[in-house]
């Protein structure tokens, strides 16, 4: 059953992330937890970065790991953009969830 899941997971995370795959990263690890209403975690990695994706409470979440791959020290994506754009683009809280609607 797991793995089924997980093939669905990771079908799901390259129809919206593929752009990634195509640029050189590549799975480094997925996994399902269906104890916890089904949350998941993909890791991508390439060269120069880690990816994790996840999906928490129906929200799908982006973080930064350092190359060094200690979790503890990952960063979401709006802290990413907001430092990026030198705190002049805050992203708050979005109601709903990217993925329902897929477009």
């Amino acid at each position: 059953m797991n793995d089924k899941k997980i093939e669905s997971i990771l079908k799901e995370v390259r129809r919206y992330f593929g752009f990634l795959y195509d640029i050189g990263y590549q799975i480094q690890r997925a996994d399902y937890y269906p104890e916890t209403f089904g949350n998941w975690n993909v890791v991508l990695a390439s060269k120069g970065c880690i990816l994790e994706i996840c999906k928490d409470r129906s929200e799908i979440l982006v973080y930064f790991i350092p190359l060094n791959g200690e979790r503890r020290y990952k960063i979401g994506i709006k802290a990413m953009i907001y430092y990026l754009t030198q705190e002049r683009k805050f992203i708050g809280s979005f109601e709903g969830n990217l993925f329902w609607k897929k477009k």
